[in-house]
């Protein structure tokens, strides 16, 4: 089923013009939803438990069970049964029956995916004319109740398609008038609308007698009515009124068709409409009343409208048509002649403070100035301003245009009271710029460019003088003191507003042409203060001088120091310190003393004398910690403590003048300053957040660049790379675009300081690009040794190993004695160890060495002692990668004397180790491995330990210390039973427990090397298995050791390395097969020695087993191949 709609009216109202005009209607039409709700009917259709002609009897026994359930409302099992008599029974009549009752049965169930497949899949079938039907009713009904859950267009267009198709093949069906009401309001929501007027016309003409004929003639009128066919839609609604009186719609109906009456121009027609409805008290009362109000008021029945407005803001006085009824009705009585009724109203509106409260105060300042009543008038108008201003932060357009009347209504008030004739001035001045000709203008603008002087406009001032003296030129017969006034005014405005040259001119002509004026020594202080602030300092110090002696007290102290000033800047500092000294003599109480105090010490300072300049602004903060100016005093005593290195002073000083005057020209560069000293105190972080303030605070300050530099500099030597490449980016972004150009040293650090902090984040191509790019466009840039030096370590990093060579090359011929040389050619030495020229690289570590030990470092660098140790330890490297066992030793041996305890001092003792290891030195190779090996966690690898370790057990092993290096690889053993030389460490036990005797855990031992893996080492481990096996006299066992090795890995196919063991083995199990006598066998395996491993240790001891042996029978393994 489907409730009632209701259309909801548009909520604009008109709105009446602002000087008492006719009110004028205004609608805005917004489009008007239905809001259908579709239900499925209470009771589903029931299903006849009829035995269908020619259905089987499971199919007719299937059928009465889901009819059952359904007739008694059970849904979800009776769409189980339906489903099943579908799927058991396709092909009975019954199941196409049975098909359209599912989808009913889904419905119900609130699966309309399934419901609507269903019904589409009955609509398809070859079921009977009325089942199709009513599945497309279903389907349409559906479709339509899915867009009003989903309100989009496509939607109600899917709807609509399937509406016209059950109303297209079912014109006479029961549901055809549902049908076509569902199809026009989808058809208005698929935005199909002239299709949808003409299927509401449609209903109107076949289905008169329908229930939905009200709600059919209200859709179409409204639709009508917004698609601009008001006559129309006039027609359908006064058809709807008169058919449909009582219907729960009239009242909304009454109120569209007042709204077309009233655009039609009809008010008349519009007010008959209307009275029923405003009379009551409905919920469309205040609505009706509005309309009705605007009726009256296009027939100009003012007391009429004035009565039906105010009883919306009287009985209604929440509604949303309270506000601008109630000003409507005290605008009509207005018309009426009625402002005494009128007046309660507005006040009654301003108290309120609504939206039209700013209106109505300017309708109330209007009506008391008509009264006479000018205060009134004057507060009315000035609470309407202050109304409007609250609401600055939100604007409402409405509001805008009673600003100005405001105003006006504000300086007519004050023009009509004598004691606020100024006041008003300064009213009508802001007034004259949109209404340059008003009257009041032309007796306002001498005081309203004084008053914008005093306000600090200028620009106004000076706008307001001239158009003042070209309006008023001067009289001939005198009379032309307001012109000498408004003169003055120009000339002071142009010193205020910092035009210093024009203003030093207008004063000038001022004096030249009224000599005799009384103002004359204050027009020449005036010029005298133009002509300093223009640096004229000249002219300034000639106008002053004369203009001294005319003056008295402050005019004068100023004039001195105007004159004094203008000395200090011609470098005359000794006649600035004896004007200044005058002028604290005579005017110790001189409220500006403290500007002479503090020129005098610039004066100071200036002239050398450091010391009497600190003294002087001690002095100067001690008589006045505060006040104009204390800000630049103290800034200046931070600069005299910053010049003697009292930082903390400093610091104190420059935090005070911040504090004093945050927003003041000297705040940023007083953190600059105080950057700089905690800078020289060591405080990175302190300078870091100094720096930070500086730049977040005073983001326009001509000290952002130096404060950017300073930054990005200790931000990379903190460590925050990413800071300091922004801080750089910024600052040559900056030089780059104009903003803030930098000179060549500035921008030359700029870019160093932007290429160590790509370095520092890892951007190494990049900063390679940024220091080459520095060293073309700055060749003679002061610190080209560290661009150099720097673009080296960028190419390592960047991994241009090359390139890098190259440049070290080019530093260390540039800059042979430089503070990185060393490191430069440590790289140099290091890029040839990575090459594999050991020579070349000696060469290079030698000269670190030799410059090193002339203490050649770069500042923040490797110390010379740890350059020295780590090129003397890569030296004897270089030795040991030559096989030069001996130079190797020496080079190591002089590492360690030189530097005993330094960082490859453990390294250096395990190399002198190997070395003396590898030149057959074990007795002193083992006390330099145990050296080393005493604190095995200072050696810098695993490898390096296990090389150690593995090198002392064979060193005692060497001794035949046999004891010992058993327990040596013991102890290795069990601390590091994985590490990767551990096969090895348990090959040197295995054989040192053999030569003690211990036969069968050496036996064990090689065992567990020779099953670990298959390796050079495991075919070693199982030669000496078969070794032990022969010793303990297991021949047999031996036998099969030793083929394990010459035919375990790989025969012939075996790597060259595993040759000498498989030689071995076979001569071995050879000797094995001699022992068992087994000759045949052994002359088989002493002659595929000499065939295999022709040039192996064991092949002449097999010729010579062969010819004790004789000639056998066997031919060998060869032999038999090449006969076969």
């Amino acid at each position: 089923m489907i409730p009632e709609m209701r259309k909801q009216l548009p909520t604009d109202r008109s709105r009446f013009s602002r000087l008492l005009s006719p009110l004028v209607s205004t609608r805005w039409f917004t489009s008007v939803v239905c809001c259908l709700t579709l239900c499925v009917a209470t009771s589903a259709p029931s299903a006849p438990v009829d035995e269908a002609e020619g259905s089987s009897e499971a199919a007719r026994a299937a059928y009465a069970s889901a009819a059952a359930f359904q007739n008694r409302e059970a849904w979800e099992l009776a769409a189980e049964e339906w489903a099943t008599l579908i799927k058991n029974h396709p092909q009975d009549p019954l199941a196409t029956k049975g098909r359209y009752y599912l989808g009913i049965c889904q419905l119900k169930n609130d699966q309309w995916a399934e419901a609507s497949k269903t019904f589409k899949e009955v609509i398809a079938s070859k079921a009977d004319a009325a089942t199709v039907a009513l599945a497309s009713w279903e389907l349409g009904r559906g479709d339509f109740q899915v867009a009003q859950s989903q309100p989009k267009p496509e939607a109600f267009a899917a709807a609509a398609k399937s509406l016209a198709t059950f109303v297209e093949k079912n014109p006479g069906h029961a549901q055809a008038p549902e049908a076509i009401f569902f199809l026009g309001e989808s058809l208005w929501q698929s935005n199909q609308r002239e299709k949808a007027i003409a299927t509401w016309q449609r209903f109107e003409r076949e289905h008169a007698a329908s229930p939905r004929m009200p709600d059919v003639l209200y859709a179409l009128g409204i639709g009508q009515s917004e698609m601009g066919n008001r006559k129309e839609a006039a027609v359908t609604l006064k058809k709807f009124a008169d058919s449909f009186g009582t219907n729960k719609l009239a009242d909304d109906v009454a109120l569209w068709r007042a709204d077309i009456a009233i655009a039609l121009n009809a008010p008349a027609d519009a007010e008959t409409i209307l009275a029923p409805v405003a009379a009551g008290k409905g919920p469309r009362a205040a609505e009706s009343l509005e309309r009705l109000g605007t009726a009256y008021w296009n027939q100009k029945k003012w007391a009429e409208s004035a009565a039906a407005f105010g009883r919306i803001a009287d009985e209604f006085p929440t509604s949303k048509q309270a506000d601008r009824a109630a000003l409507s009705s005290c605008m009509a009585l207005i018309e009426a002649k009625k402002p005494e009724a009128a007046r309660p109203r507005l006040e009654k509106i301003i108290a309120a403070n609504g939206a039209k409260a700013v209106e109505a105060s300017h309708r109330l300042a209007v009506l008391e100035l008509d009264a006479k009543q000018f205060a009134r008038s004057l507060e009315v108008a000035t609470k309407g301003l202050e109304t409007l201003s609250k609401l600055s932060d939100k604007p409402d357009p409405a509001n805008a245009p009673f600003l100005v009347k405001l105003q006006l209504d504000r300086a007519d008030a004050l023009w009509e009271l004598p004691e606020k004739k100024t006041e008003a001035a300064a009213v009508y001045a802001v007034i004259l710029e949109k209404y340059p000709d008003d009257p009041a203008a032309k007796t306002a603008l001498s005081m309203t460019a004084l008053a914008l002087l005093e306000q600090g406009k200028t620009d106004e001032a000076i706008v307001k003088a001239d158009l003042f003296l070209k309006k008023y030129p001067p009289a001939a017969a005198g009379g032309n003191d307001s012109i000498v006034d408004v003169k003055t005014i120009r000339a002071e405005a142009l010193l205020a507003k910092g035009n210093n040259a024009a203003a030093a001119t207008a004063y000038h002509d001022l004096i030249t042409g009224n000599p005799q004026a009384a103002q004359l020594a204050s027009w020449q202080l005036r010029e005298g203060a133009a002509l300093v602030a223009d640096k004229q300092w000249q002219k300034a110090h000639d106008v002053l001088a004369a203009a001294t002696p005319k003056l008295k007290d402050a005019a004068a102290a100023e004039t001195m120091l105007l004159d004094a000033t203008a000395l200090v800047e011609l470098k005359k500092l000794k006649e600035a310190s004896a004007v200044l000294t005058a002028l604290d003599l005579a005017h110790p109480q001189w409220p500006r003393r403290n500007e002479a105090l503090l020129l005098a010490v610039r004066a100071k300072r200036e002239m050398g004398d450091k010391p009497g300049a600190l003294d002087q602004a001690e002095k100067l903060v001690a008589l006045f910690p505060t006040g104009s100016l204390a800000d630049v005093a103290w800034y200046r005593l931070g600069q005299l403590r910053q010049d003697t290195e009292n930082f903390d002073g400093a610091i104190e000083a420059y935090t005070k003048a911040r504090t004093l005057k945050p927003k003041g020209n000297r705040a940023p560069w007083a953190l600059l300053a105080s950057g700089w000293c905690h800078e020289n105190k060591g405080r990175l972080s302190d300078a870091i957040k100094a720096w930070s303030d500086l730049i977040d605070s005073y983001p326009d300050s001509t000290a952002i660049s130096a404060a950017l530099l300073a930054r990005g500099d200790a931000r990379q030597r903190t460590g925050d790379f990413k800071g300091g490449i922004a801080d750089a980016e910024r600052l040559l972004k900056g030089h780059q675009d104009g903003q803030s150009k930098l000179d060549a040293g500035p921008l030359s650090e700029a870019q160093l300081l932007l290429g160590l902090c790509l370095m520092g984040d890892k951007q190494f191509a990049a900063a390679v690009t940024r220091f080459q790019q520095l060293l073309v466009a700055r060749p003679d840039f002061p610190a080209t040794d560290r661009v150099l030096f720097e673009l080296g370590m960028a190419q390592l990093a960047d991994a241009k190993r090359n390139d890098a060579e190259s440049t070290f090359r080019k530093f260390v011929e540039r800059f042979p004695t430089g503070s990185r040389a060393a490191e430069a050619w440590l790289e140099i030495g290091e890029s040839k160890w990575d090459a594999g020229l050991w020579e070349d690289a000696a060469k290079a570590y030698l000269a670190v060495i030799a410059t090193a030990s002339n203490g050649n470092t770069a500042a923040g660098g490797k110390t010379p002692a740890a350059l020295l140790e780590q090129a003397q330890h890569k030296l004897g490297w270089t030795h040991v990668m030559r096989k030069d066992d001996a130079a190797a030793s020496k080079a190591f041996s002089e590492q360690l004397t030189k530097d005993p305890t330094g960082a490859f001092a453990a390294d250096g003792q395990a190399m002198l180790a190997e070395s003396l290891f590898r030149t057959g030195k074990f007795a002193e190779a083992s006390v330099a491995f145990a050296a080393a090996l005493k604190d095995p966690s200072k050696l810098s690898s695993d490898e390096l330990r296990s090389l150690a370790a593995l090198r002392a057990i064979e060193c005692s092993a060497q001794q035949e210390k046999w004891a010992e290096s058993l327990a040596l690889a013991e102890q290795f053993l069990a601390i590091k039973p994985a590490a990767g030389s551990a096969a090895q460490v348990r090959y040197a036990a295995a054989w040192a427990r053999q030569n003690l005797g211990q036969l069968d855990k050496a036996l064990a031992g090689y065992r567990e090397v020779a099953d670990a893996s298959r390796s050079e080492l495991s075919a070693r481990a199982r030669l000496m298995e078969g070794e032990v096996l022969f010793e303990q006299g297991q021949h047999k066992d031996a036998v099969k050791a030793f083929f394990k090795v010459a035919y375990g890995f790989g025969e012939k196919q075996a790597p060259p390395v595993y040759y000498p063991w498989q030689a071995q083995a076979t001569y071995e199990a050879a000797r094995c097969f001699e022992v068992l006598e087994k000759s045949d066998q052994a002359r088989k395996l002493y002659a595929e020695l000499v065939e295999r491993y022709p040039d192996s240790q064991q092949t002449p001891a097999a010729r010579k087993r062969l010819e004790a042996l004789g000639p056998g029978s066997t031919p060998t393994p060869d032999q038999q191949k090449k006969a076969s």
